[in-house]
């Protein structure tokens, strides 16, 4: 078989650009640094969304301005009118029970929330598990239920209404 008999491979190697050409386009460009025109896109995309994610973050505070109470913590109040009701609540707690709408879509008052915790932590005790005080309580985002964590973070319970009946898990 002579060398032009044989077939010819389908697959040929890219050109030899001049390394003194300047490039015409980005996919000129991507080809001389054997970067995938995608890729170099997706860099691009990236650096973008980190760029637009920096400028939609909140600006540093001064060291020297008063702090500002967290949404996500438990107010004083509450802490006061809890700890009168025998549910002792931790310094750095964080309360996310909002989203424990009721049944009219109405967000739970402070007294509700006592009453939620009080029955959990009556729930957590009749299982025989440990909750002295309440690290943190945080409902779910797309089912009926919440989370609460105990005793510096040491234990962590979950609550699901499974039918109408509320179940508690020890995590």
């Amino acid at each position: 078989m002579n060398k032009k008999d044989r077939p010819r491979p389908s697959w040929r190697p890219p050109p030899v650009l001049d390394k003194h050409a300047k490039p015409t386009s980005v996919w000129d460009s991507a080809v001389e640094s054997r970067i995938h025109p995608f890729a170099a896109l997706g860099i691009a995309l990236g650096i973008l969304c980190m760029v637009l994610a920096l400028l939609k973050a909140d600006p540093p505070k001064p060291s020297g301005a008063p702090a500002q109470a967290d949404s996500g913590s438990f107010s004083p109040e509450f802490r006061r009118a809890a700890l009168a009701e025998g549910v002792k609540i931790e310094p750095d707690a964080r309360d996310i029970l909002g989203g424990l709408a009721r049944e009219n879509g109405s967000l739970p008052s402070d007294s509700d929330k006592i009453a939620i915790l009080q029955a959990a932590m009556a729930m957590i005790a009749d299982k025989g598990w440990r909750c002295d005080s309440i690290s943190s309580a945080t409902s779910h985002l797309f089912s009926r239920g919440l989370t609460i964590r105990c005793n510096e973070f040491r234990y962590s319970y979950d609550f699901k209404d499974r039918g109408g009946t509320w179940t508690v898990t020890l995590n």
